[in-house]
């Protein structure tokens, strides 16, 4: 890619804006049809991860493992232990590269830590 070509919907006028590459949102349904049954899945097809799921039972249940604090945690572990799942396919709010970015480090670390202690 070298730059997009513009047009003016008022003036009609063209130009080139010179660019390396763009981003480009295809979609706000997940990419997630290959995940089903395979590990726990929202209505709507995102990823639930224990963040999710600590939330709730923090929400609704008073036992003594809901008194754990949630950050002690890892909160990008899906239903299957050791499987991490970040971004557009958890993040039905923002689903954007920087919200993904961010959680792909954090699904880094909590799967070496993981990884640490099931080694």
């Amino acid at each position: 890619m070298s730059g997009v070509r513009l047009k003016d919907t008022v003036t009609g006028i063209e130009s080139t804006l010179s660019a390396g590459g763009a981003f480009i949102a295809i979609g706000h349904k997940p990419n997630t049809d290959y995940l089903k049954g395979v590990i726990e899945l929202d209505a709507k097809g995102y990823v639930i991860i224990k963040s999710q799921q600590l939330t709730e039972k923090l929400k609704s249940d008073k036992s003594q493992d809901a008194e754990v604090n949630p950050m002690l945690k890892p909160q990008t572990e899906t239903s299957v232990p050791g499987v991490f799942a970040a971004g557009d396919c958890v993040d039905p709010r923002y689903r954007q590269a920087i919200v993904a970015a961010g959680m792909g480090c954090m699904a880094a670390m909590d799967a070496e830590k993981w990884l640490a202690e099931h080694a």
